[in-house]
C-alpha cells in the first residue's frame, strides 16, 4: 500500500508540473467562406474544435490555461492527499527536533555556503545572496523525492521522509512568511518594475462576439474597395487583412484586392448586419445602398 501511495503521489506531482506548461492547441482553422456564393455562408465561427474540446472539461468555454491551471490544481489536491496518507501524526511529533537540527544547519551552514560558492564567480551581489541564502525547501517536490527510498523500503526510509515532511512545512510556514519582508530590508525589490502581462487569449462567445473569415474571390465587386468604404456596422470591424501569405493590420487607406483573407471581428448583435452589408457591396460594389441592405445597422 504505502509503494502503491507513493508512486501515485509521484505521478501526481509530475502531472502537476507539466500541466503548468499548459495544453496543446486544439484550435483549427476555420474554412474559408467566399462572397457571392449562397450555397456556403459567409463565415464559420472560429474554434469550434477547441470549443467542444474544451466543453468536455466542465460545460462551460475556457481557454487552455484555464483548463491546464484547473487540472494541476487537481493533480496537486491529490497529491498532497497522497501525501497525507504516508504520513502519520504520531511518527511526526518524534521528527519534530531532528528536523528543527537539521533546518537549522541548512539554513546557517549549507545553503549560505553553497550560495557563496555558485553566486560569487557571476559577481552576484551580496544582497542578492543574502536573500537566496534565506530561501529553503518548500512545496511538495522535495516530500515527493523523499518517497523513493520509501517505496523501494530502504532501511531508515521512513524515518527520512518524517523528516523531509516536517522540515518542508517548518520552512513553509517560517521563510514563506519572511521572505518578503526580508526582500524589503535587504533592499532586493525594484518597486518600479513592470509586472508581467497576463496575454490570455479569450473566448470570443465569452466577449458575445464572433470572428468572421472573408475571401474575396475573382469578379468580387469588393475588389478596389478602399476600407472606409465597406461602412460596416457599429461594432463590426476588419483586423486583419492577409495577402500574397502576408498579414497586416489594415487602415482605412487598405484596398482590398482579389485573393486577400480579412478577419472581420463583430459583436453577436450586428453580425447580421455586417454580413448583409458585405454581401451587398460584393455584388453592387462602393455604391450599394446601406439602407436597403442593412435597415437596422448603424454607420461605423
Amino acid at each position: 500500500m504505502v509503494d502503491t501511495h507513493a508512486n501515485l503521489a509521484r505521478l501526481l506531482c509530475i502531472a502537476a508540473l507539466t500541466l503548468t506548461d499548459g495544453v496543446p492547441s486544439l484550435a483549427a482553422d476555420p474554412p474559408a467562406s467566399q462572397l457571392g456564393e449562397p450555397a456556403n455562408p459567409l463565415s464559420n465561427r472560429t474554434g469550434a474544435p477547441r470549443e467542444n474540446a474544451l466543453k468536455r472539461f466542465g460545460g462551460d468555454i475556457l481557454t487552455e490555461k484555464a483548463v491546464a491551471d484547473g487540472l494541476a490544481w487537481l493533480a496537486q489536491i491529490g497529491l498532497f492527499v497522497l501525501l497525507g496518507l504516508l504520513a502519520s501524526p504520531a511518527r511526526l511529533a518524534n521528527a519534530v527536533l531532528p528536523a528543527l537540527v537539521v533546518g537549522l544547519a541548512l539554513v546557517l551552514l549549507a545553503r549560505p555556503l553553497s550560495v557563496l560558492v555558485s553566486a560569487t564567480p557571476f559577481r552576484v551581489p551580496w544582497r542578492d545572496q543574502g536573500f537566496l541564502s534565506w530561501a529553503g525547501l518548500r512545496g511538495a517536490v522535495p516530500i515527493v523525492l523523499a518517497t523513493i527510498p520509501l517505496s523501494e523500503a530502504v532501511p531508515g526510509a521512513r524515518v527520512l521522509f518524517d523528516l523531509v515532511f516536517v522540515l518542508v512545512v517548518v520552512f513553509t510556514l517560517v521563510q514563506g512568511t519572511t521572505l518578503p519582508p526580508l526582500a524589503r530590508w535587504l533592499r532586493v525589490t525594484d518597486p518600479e518594475q513592470a509586472t508581467e502581462l497576463l496575454v490570455e487569449s479569450a473566448p470570443l462567445e465569452r466577449m458575445r462576439a464572433d470572428l468572421m473569415r472573408v475571401e474575396v474571390p475573382v469578379g468580387s465587386r469588393l475588389n478596389g474597395v478602399y476600407l472606409d468604404e465597406l461602412r460596416l456596422p457599429l461594432g463590426a470591424a476588419v483586423t486583419l487583412v492577409l495577402r500574397d501569405g502576408t498579414g497586416f493590420v489594415p487602415d482605412a487607406t487598405t484596398r482590398l484586392r482579389q485573393g486577400d483573407s480579412l478577419l472581420i471581428v463583430t459583436t453577436v448583435e450586428v453580425r447580421e448586419a455586417a454580413e448583409r452589408r458585405l454581401h451587398a457591396v460584393g455584388r453592387h460594389g462602393r455604391l450599394a445602398r446601406w439602407r436597403m441592405e442593412g435597415p437596422r445597422s448603424r454607420r461605423s
